[in-house]
C-alpha cells in the first residue's frame, strides 16, 4: 500500500481531496485569468471558497518557456521548488514505479477540462517542452518512472488558459503502477 500527497512544488501548501487549485488573472485573488490569457497567479482554495494561500505560479509563455515570476526562461531550467505541484508516494516496501501519467478532465474521464472551455498545459520538472493535457483517451503528460524506492517525488508545472467567461471546475489526475 502506498499514501499519496499533493503539495505546492515548495511545500508550503499541502492539497487535500476536498481543496481545489485555483487560476486567477493579473489582479491576483479572484480576479479571472483574461480570455486567451493565461494565469497570473496560483492560489489554493478550500472546499468552503475560502483563499488557502499562494502557491508557485508557473506561467505558459510558448511550448519551450514560462514565467515563473521573473520574465522568460527555459523550461528545463525551472527548479521544482517553483512547480506548481509536488507528488509525494510513499510505500511501505521499496517499489518502482512505471506507466506515470497526469492529466485533466471535466464532469467525467472522457470530457475535456472545464467541458472545453479551457486548455491546460503541465510539464514534469526535467522536460523541455510543455504538454497539452485533456482527458485521458485523448491527452496525458508521461511522467518519469522511478526506480525501486520507498519513497518518489514527481514536480509538474501547470498552466491554464480559458476560451469563455466563467468558472470552471476540472480534475487533475496522477496515475501510476508500482511493484
Amino acid at each position: 500500500m502506498a499514501t499519496f500527497t499533493w503539495k505546492s512544488g515548495d511545500d508550503a501548501q499541502t492539497i487535500s481531496s476536498t481543496d481545489y487549485i485555483s487560476f486567477y488573472g493579473p489582479g491576483g485573488h479572484n480576479d479571472p485569468v483574461p480570455i486567451g490569457s493565461y494565469q497570473d497567479s496560483t492560489r489554493k482554495r478550500t472546499a468552503a471558497g475560502a483563499d488557502g494561500g499562494v502557491m508557485p505560479n508557473v506561467k505558459y509563455l510558448t511550448n519551450t518557456t514560462c514565467d515563473i515570476g521573473s520574465g522568460s526562461q527555459s523550461v528545463s531550467s525551472v527548479p521544482s521548488s517553483s512547480a506548481t505541484l509536488h507528488i509525494q508516494m510513499v510505500a511501505s516496501t521499496s517499489v518502482v514505479t512505471s506507466d506515470t501519467y497526469f492529466d485533466s478532465y471535466g464532469a467525467s474521464t472522457s470530457e475535456a477540462p472545464g467541458a472545453g472551455n479551457v486548455t491546460v498545459k503541465a510539464f514534469e520538472i526535467g522536460d523541455s517542452t510543455w504538454s497539452s493535457v485533456g482527458p485521458p483517451s485523448v491527452s496525458r503528460l508521461p511522467c518519469s518512472d522511478q526506480t525501486s524506492a520507498v519513497t518518489h517525488n514527481w514536480y509538474i508545472a501547470e498552466s491554464v488558459s480559458p476560451s469563455a467567461n466563467g468558472e470552471y471546475i476540472f480534475t487533475n489526475r496522477f496515475s501510476t503502477n508500482y511493484t
